[in-house]
């Protein structure tokens, strides 16, 4: 009976400690099914974003929804591979900022004037499909007097439209003395 007894409680022990291991094995396929989950969800996500005609990675357009700034976020490719233009051309962005340059002229002449040593302007600016001019900068400042003037005079000039979101444009323009 002792013996009987013994090796009750032996197996009942034994039992105990194979439900206690089975704990983390039951919390590690828990995790594994989350794990095959989220994959899943990030693949379809992925294949419908192919499908809607986009071609960012997961890890991209993750990249691209941390950053803030409107620069940041632009698409600067301008051709596709089958040679068919998505965006604008330098010689476009280039004609019509030449085109207009009479509504740029007084910026520049206004940051020359504050300015003597500044001989030439770098500016980058934003433009959306619908052809407007999103956001714009002078010499990397979004700010500044010139910066601000020069906004202004750029959201008055129509660019063409264009199948892509939207395109960064740079030009560099002397400052007339």
């Amino acid at each position: 009976m002792l013996l009987r007894l013994s090796s009750l409680l032996l197996s009942l022990s034994l039992l105990c400690q194979g439900e206690a291991a089975a704990e983390p094995a039951a919390k590690r396929a828990a995790a594994a099914r989350r794990a095959a989950a989220a994959r899943h969800a990030a693949a379809a996500r992925q294949s419908a974003a192919r499908r809607a005609g986009h071609k960012l990675s997961i890890a991209r357009s993750r990249r691209i929804a941390r950053c803030r700034d409107v620069f940041c976020t632009a698409q600067v490719v301008r051709m596709d591979g089958s040679g068919e233009q998505k965006g604008l051309s330098e010689e476009e962005v280039e004609q019509l900022v030449a085109g207009n340059r009479e509504l740029l002229e007084p910026c520049l002449v206004e940051a020359r004037r504050r300015d003597p040593q500044m001989l030439k302007a770098r500016l980058e600016f934003v433009v959306t499909s619908q052809g407007q001019v999103l956001a714009s900068r002078v010499d990397g400042k979004r700010y500044s007097p010139l910066a601000r003037c020069i906004h202004k005079s750029l959201r008055s000039i129509r660019f063409p439209r264009t199948t892509m979101r939207r395109t960064v444009a740079a030009v560099t323009l002397a400052v007339p003395q």
